[in-house]
């Protein structure tokens, strides 16, 4: 295998720089797309459609997940974006995920809760989440 080693990337065009301190903090150090309905435990991770440095992810209650980062982050830093997959019906409502509490985010896993915003109701819904940082 060989190695390429730059200092500065470039499009074709010889425009729009990248650092490779920019490449690698730029991109996704983890993801996750799963069936918040699906099968959740540490033994049976059937609920996961598919992920990249993602170990597991486990249902722990109505609407609230462990993810386990297969690498762990550097830190506890890093920055988790999610979001559901809203309902096919028509009923208007809002359906989030958030970051369940950031005291318990450490280097190898955190917490998401989803449910509906307007009943402040936790509930299992379909998700995906992204991680960057170190």
């Amino acid at each position: 295998m060989s190695t390429l080693k730059v200092n500065n990337l470039q499009d074709i065009n010889g425009a729009n720089n990248s650092t490779p301190e920019q490449v690698a903090q730029g991109r996704a150090k983890a993801w996750v797309n799963f069936d918040g309905a699906g099968t959740l435990t540490s033994s049976d991770q059937t609920g996961v459609r598919d992920s990249f440095n993602i170990s597991s992810v486990i249902d722990v209650a109505a609407g609230v997940y462990t993810v386990n980062i297969d690498t762990d982050m550097s830190d506890t830093n890093y920055v988790v974006v999610g979001c559901v997959e809203h309902n096919t019906s028509n009923n208007q409502t809002s359906e989030v995920l958030t970051l369940f509490d950031p005291s318990t985010k450490t280097v190898g896993s955190f917490k998401v809760r989803t449910g509906q915003s307007e009943q402040n109701v936790a509930k299992d819904l379909n998700s995906n989440v992204v991680v960057f940082g170190d």
